[in-house]
């Protein structure tokens, strides 16, 4: 259709258009290291890129000078924001991500300028970034020189226009019909803003594009940012408004382990064939350690399962409470009102972790503890530094815990055995090789992450015992919990957590070692309670109601505590769902019936 010669002139500047965003877009997805698969991201360009130029092409007929517009505000961004994430790979080893969005929105003027003072350098325009603003020049060139390379183009008959047109139609088609799922994923996580639960829920989605393109990175980081804020401004809201009635400091000093990736079946307290766990063994044989049999995480990653574990919010809990009170962060912090009923809390963790100066920690899930005021209602102190080693924390305990605090509560929160599982324990902790494994279906590469695995959690329980020693000479009752499971190779050849819901993927992933320690004076001084603690072993249970289970060791009496998630309550529902990832009932999908 003839639209006029500013038409044509329109439509001149958005093949260019398409040209050159094509090129950025293939540079983008194949020199650097994306969020995807290459193979998939490029007909998601081709999907998108598509859907740009039909917008531009119809602005051009309608409203050229809005077709221009919208041109120019699409170059200044694409261009923009893939020069930002270039540099940061160039320069920071890592893309755009919701950390450095939040961090950027948080550093003042000046601040920016001198760290942009830094970081761009002559140097940088001869690494990839040099070949972004190349592009650039030559997009900026194009466009001024556009009638004279329109001139010089060959003129292409009708028919030849009608068959290319046709062919680029097609593969816009096939490229979007191969990419829908990749895009509706999109739609919902970055337009829509769900998270990736809810995605879930909708679909079982499996994206290998994901965030192909900084602009993507860009949106998904924003969101992220934006979600973040929303549940960390309820958080807020809600300081100070946890009620304590009052205190009875049951137990004078509590003490929280939290494990990482602890595979149950994986240590020898549960019956492994492996020494993975000697000293545990050894404290629940001289009747020190009581070993629960059936408890499981309700997630199996480790920022959700955190949140349910400290908020007294129970899974299952939404289709019967009021609209305003419909999520975990619209529940108190069990960790405050420890704090407000009188316990000194010492938070140490080798994976969150709030350094010196800074606002945020750097993990951006861990919204709870990002925010310094969540953080100061919680604790009373917390470690500033990562270790290498988990055996570290206990220097930091022994640096900054109050030996004359009447009531403590201490919570350990391991690196343990999260993913290079190597490099979790020393070299003189190389206990196990792969030669123990007489496994046939495993590669010795395979057997070599399944011994460096089993010599992670004997580390972990060298680190564990140490701890333990710590409190045998004071009143005090220590509780272990891992944040979650880990497939290691327990029904075939594969490890690692995914979103399966296949009976032999969620068992290992959900299912966890939980034990109770107490002292020698603490048996002697809570003898029944002591006693209640032995005969609720076998009680199914689950990590979303340990807050519960705490308020009742404390003896912290407030309106949030109910007995019927509260293990060592005679009113507690061992009957109650377990639903894991929010979603489903953990023991109807492993066929586990209640006893």
């Amino acid at each position: 259709m003839d639209c006029g010669t500013h038409t044509r002139n329109s439509h001149g500047a958005t093949w260019i258009f398409t040209l050159f965003m094509a090129l950025l877009g293939v540079f983008c997805i194949l020199f650097e290291p994306g969020f995807g698969h290459r193979l998939y991201a490029l007909p998601a360009l081709c999907c998108d890129l598509g859907l740009l130029v039909v917008v531009l092409l119809v602005a051009d007929c309608a409203a050229p000078r809005l077709s221009k517009v919208l041109r120019l505000v699409l170059y200044v961004v694409l261009y923009a924001v893939a020069l930002v994430d270039v540099a940061c790979y160039v320069r920071l080893q890592s893309p755009i991500t919701p950390i450095w969005v939040e961090v950027t929105l948080l550093t003042g003027w000046d601040e920016a300028r001198e760290t942009l003072t830094s970081y761009v350098t002559p140097a940088l325009l001869l690494s990839r970034v040099g070949i972004v603003v190349g592009l650039m020049l030559l997009n900026v060139a194009a466009c001024l020189w556009r009638e004279r390379l329109c001139e010089r183009l060959p003129r292409l008959s009708s028919r030849t226009k009608r068959v290319g047109g046709f062919a680029a139609v097609a593969l816009w088609v096939a490229c979007t019909c191969f990419s829908y799922e990749e895009r509706v994923y999109m739609y919902y996580r970055v337009v829509r803003q769900y998270d990736e639960l809810e995605v879930q829920q909708i679909r079982d989605f499996s994206p290998k594009a994901k965030y192909y393109l900084p602009v993507w990175r860009l949106a998904y980081s924003l969101s992220e940012v934006h979600q973040l804020r929303v549940t960390r401004l309820a958080l807020e809201k809600g300081i100070g408004r946890a009620a304590v009635d009052s205190c009875d400091f049951t137990s004078p000093h509590i003490v929280l382990l939290i494990g990482e990736s602890c595979n149950r079946r994986h240590t020898s307290l549960y019956g492994y064939d492996k020494q993975t766990t000697p000293h545990q063994c050894a404290m629940a044989q001289r009747g020190e350690l009581v070993r629960f049999d059936d408890v499981v995480s309700s997630w199996n990653v480790t920022c959700e399962s955190f949140q349910y574990m400290f908020s007294l919010y129970t899974a299952g809990d939404t289709p019967s409470i009021p609209e305003e009170r419909r999520h975990w962060y619209d529940y108190p912090l069990f960790t405050e009102l420890m704090k407000r009923a009188g316990y000194d809390n010492l938070f140490l963790s080798n994976q969150y972790v709030l350094s010196k100066g800074e606002s945020i920690s750097a993990y951006k899930e861990d919204v709870f503890l990002n925010s310094p005021r969540l953080s100061q209602a919680q604790f009373s102190r917390r470690n500033c530094e990562r270790h290498t080693y988990d055996e570290g924390l206990i220097d930091d305990f022994r640096r900054l815990s109050d030996p004359a605090a009447p009531h403590t509560f201490t919570i350990f929160h391991f690196l343990g055995l999260h993913t290079q599982f190597r490099e979790r324990y020393p070299e003189a902790w190389n206990h196990f090789k792969p030669a123990d494994y007489p496994r046939t279906d495993l590669s010795e590469g395979q057997k070599t992450i399944l011994a460096a695995y089993d010599n992670a959690m004997r580390y972990n329980d060298h680190v564990i015992a140490r701890i333990v020693e710590l409190f045998r000479n004071r009143d005090c009752i220590v509780l272990f919990v891992p944040d979650h499971g880990e497939r290691i190779f327990d029904h075939g050849t594969e490890w690692g957590r995914n979103l399966s819901w296949e009976p032999d993927d969620v068992r290992p992933q959900f299912q966890i070692p939980f034990w109770i320690w107490a002292s020698p004076t603490y048996r002697t001084r809570h003898a029944d309670l002591w006693q209640c603690i032995r005969q609720s072993a076998h009680r199914r249970f689950s990590t979303d109601r340990l807050p519960h289970l705490l308020l009742h060791l404390a003896g912290l009496h407030t309106p949030y505590y109910r007995p019927s998630s509260d293990l060592l309550s005679p009113d507690y529902d061992e009957h109650r769902p377990r639903i894991i990832r929010e979603e489903r009932n953990y023991d109807r999908l492993v066929k586990n019936p209640p006893k």
